[in-house]
């Protein structure tokens, strides 16, 4: 419950100033801005389809861009990856990362490095490690 707190307390920061900086997202990203406003929701991940947000709920939704399905909350797996992207320029979501579970296994796709090369997260999500049978959803690309 703490995490969510937290994460409630950075979109409220960073909706409190209608131009701050995204970081996390490359410049291009920026069309997303007024979408962002319009939904009191930060943009943590642009994927190919979805973009992967944080609400003032604390709650972690994607949107579907391309197939126009709308907002869904995300899976465990997508929070935890967007989380983790956005962290990386974002040190006020660094405490909001999970710890390696007991029952995870290390990524064999990274090595458990979170990396497949430079600036590019595995399907791991960036932690070097799976959950066994959790459900990733890599379908936002």
């Amino acid at each position: 419950m703490r995490d969510v707190v937290m994460v409630a307390a950075f979109v409220k920061e960073w909706l409190s100033s209608p131009t701050s900086a995204m970081p996390w997202l490359p410049p291009q990203g920026e069309w997303v801005r007024p979408l962002a406003l319009e939904h009191r929701a930060v943009p943590l991940y642009l994927g190919w389809t979805a973009i992967v947000f944080a609400r003032e709920s604390g709650e972690v939704w994607l949107y579907d861009k391309d197939r126009n399905t709308g907002w869904s909350l995300a899976s465990a797996f997508v929070r935890r990856m967007a989380l983790k992207h956005a962290s990386g320029a974002c040190p006020a979501l660094v405490p909001v990362l999970p710890v390696r579970p007991d029952d995870a296994v290390p990524c064999g796709s990274c090595a458990g490095t979170g990396e497949l090369r430079a600036r590019v997260l595995c399907e791991c999500g960036g932690y070097g490690w799976l959950i066994p049978g959790e459900e990733r959803g890599m379908g936002i690309g």
